[in-house]
């Protein structure tokens, strides 16, 4: 890959491993990012690709990660500093679990930074905290079937029916319809089992495998 050879040429920049980390925690490969930032623990964006990281695995360090990166980002909000509010909104979503917070952190670090992984994490935000009101600001100059699918899945939260629901609402594609019909197998297969479909959860997304 492009990140690969850039390493070989011995480039050794944060954002560029950074962005390699994602990259890499998207494909579902947590232990090549363990491996690739073993020694960058001192840098904020990097650690939080090792938290991320070691939560996929449950690496021994994974808590040790966690909580200095915490202990870090409360130090930095005490004195004001915003630098890192995009990396504080994905850790308080896929590490903390705490949506409400990160969409907050996520509206403010939009105000400022504008690129196309802000303007992600603020989308996951708003939709795992199911903020239909943010999600109309973000998604009003997307063409009008997507912005009215994203802005339904806060809704989508329920029984099998949820995803007869969905199907009416969401813009039908192959993958989509796909990916409705599967749950709708699965459903049928655990019978009398009580599922709840949430359409809106995005744990998990391109950070954890299984």
């Amino acid at each position: 890959t492009y990140f690969q050879r850039a390493l070989k040429l011995g480039v050794t920049d944060q954002f560029l491993l950074g962005a390699y980390a994602d990259f890499l925690l998207t494909q579902n490969k947590p232990d090549a990012v363990i491996e690739l930032l073993s020694n960058w623990e001192r840098s904020d964006i990097l650690l939080l690709r090792l938290a991320l990281a070691g939560k996929a695995t449950k690496h021994p360090k994974a808590t040790e990660w966690a909580n200095k990166l915490r202990d870090r980002f409360k130090e930095a909000a005490q004195r004001g500093d915003r630098l890192h509010e995009q990396e504080a909104a994905r850790f308080e979503l896929d590490i903390e679990n705490k949506p409400s917070q990160a969409l907050a952190l996520a509206v403010n670090n939009y105000k400022l930074q504008k690129e196309p992984r802000d303007a992600q994490v603020l989308l996951r935000a708003a939709l795992a905290a199911k903020d239909v009101a943010e999600l109309t600001k973000l998604t009003r100059q997307l063409p009008a079937s997507v912005a009215n699918g994203l802005c339904a899945l806060p809704q989508l939260y329920g029984d099998v029916q949820v995803l007869d629901e969905a199907q009416k609402c969401l813009p039908s594609s192959p993958l989509m319809d796909s990916a409705l019909q599967n749950l709708k197998w699965l459903a049928q297969r655990l019978g009398d089992v009580r599922t709840t479909f949430d359409l809106a959860d995005l744990r998990g997304y391109a950070y954890y495998a299984g």
